[in-house]
């Protein structure tokens, strides 16, 4: 059996991470399960480089304005003899997508749009269409809302990864079985960093992620408010006797230079600049910190699921709900946060002393979520055996 994975891409940290766990977890239990991959998400040598086949004809990233003829086109590619090195899409048993996300009006209709497209023609075939747990909505134009109920006619299951994204889709298709919640699926990544004990010696690390979508997306920041903003994070954790390291957590570019900066903003010497290309040794480093204090959702959940403390400034519901979820509602930082509370958030991740307590409530939390997270795979493996969701 072959599934397609659709929505990871490789220069995307947590994308990675994404289509990593996906494949590991249904492996563990269907040893013989093989994967596709459009090359949307990478090149050849780093698809294959992972075992996966390469899936014949590109139709490139979903929204794109050549989405919709070069996938008219992969089909066509059904039914040509050449390019026996890549696999055609007929070939196939199903699809699963870990977009994390990627519907909503903040991307415009295409997106929907184009995945609707590629959805129904895995649903017309009578094979499974799973989307993995990620963020929805919100969905406030004619055109989206469109979109999405038709993109629901086609979709197996599809899990929100928090109460506002299951709310916002909800209210367009209902509360239906094929709808459900369940965690971000790389907070059990199989690598989780065990909680430091109260006599461990602890790091003084404290990694700042900047993410340029802060400035794009949502109650968009501006770019210049925005660098001081880190900045001033970074002198603040140098106050409290901590080393602030500056990690670059998306190797698009734009993260990058937006690191320069805010470098620019204080002494070179006073922060360190870190690029890692590997989302594992990423993981590795950020679990041995003493805190994680950013603006990229899956640096965020990193730190989590290692249960160390973490301070977000997102531009996103996703950012409220993930804190939300492991009890930490007083960290999150937007543009009316007062400079006070800003100050109090930083101090209290900083803190030596509070650490262990943070790292006990964060590992209950963590057990908890991992519950739903069994249960979706368990409905989801269902779904791939051809069964069905009770």
């Amino acid at each position: 059996m072959i599934l397609e994975i659709h929505g990871a891409q490789f220069r995307n940290k947590g994308a990675l991470k994404m289509l990593h766990v996906a494949i590991s977890k249904i492996r563990s239990h269907e040893a013989q399960m093989e994967f596709a991959l459009d090359e949307a998400a990478g090149n050849t040598a780093q698809i294959r480089s992972m075992g996966l086949s390469v899936l014949k004809g590109s139709r490139g990233w979903m929204g794109s304005r050549w989405f919709s003829p070069r996938f008219k086109i992969q089909k066509i590619l059904n039914h040509v003899p050449f390019g026996s090195d890549r696999l055609a899409i007929r070939n196939v048993d199903g699809l699963i997508d870990v977009s994390g996300f990627a519907f909503s009006d903040v991307w415009g209709h295409r997106p929907m749009r184009d995945f609707n497209a590629l959805a129904s023609y895995y649903a017309e075939q009578g094979k499974p269409v799973i989307m993995l747990p990620q963020a929805l909505g919100p969905f406030r134009s004619h055109v989206s809302r469109q979109n999405f109920v038709r993109l629901m006619d086609s979709v197996s299951a599809a899990y929100a990864r928090d109460r506002t994204s299951y709310n916002y889709a909800a209210e367009l298709i209902g509360e239906c079985s094929k709808l459900r919640i369940a965690p971000d699926i790389t907070l059990f990544d199989g690598r989780q960093v065990p909680p430091v004990l109260r006599e461990t010696k602890i790091s003084t690390d404290v990694f700042i992620v900047p993410n340029i979508q802060v400035t794009r997306r949502g109650d968009a920041w501006s770019v210049d408010v925005y660098v001081e903003m880190m900045a001033d994070l970074i002198r603040l954790v140098l106050s409290q006797n901590c080393k602030p390291r500056l990690l670059v957590h998306d190797t698009s570019g734009a993260d990058r230079v937006l690191a320069h900066m805010i470098i620019g903003r204080v002494k070179e010497s006073q922060v360190e600049l870190v690029e890692e290309e590997d989302p594992w040794k990423l993981k590795v480093m950020i679990g041995a910190s003493r805190a994680v204090i950013g603006s990229r959702y899956h640096a965020l959940v990193a730190a989590l699921s290692s249960c160390v403390p973490v301070v977000s400034i997102g531009w996103s519901h996703k950012y409220d709900e993930l804190l939300s979820d492991f009890g930490q509602v007083g960290f999150c930082i937007d543009r009316s946060s007062e400079r006070i509370d800003v100050e109090n958030a930083v101090r209290r991740v900083c803190d030596e002393k509070e650490h262990v307590d943070h790292r006990e409530i964060l590992m209950n939390k963590l057990s908890k979520l991992g519950v739903r997270n069994e249960q979706m795979w368990r409905e989801i493996l269902s779904l791939v055996r051809g069964g069905e969701v009770s």
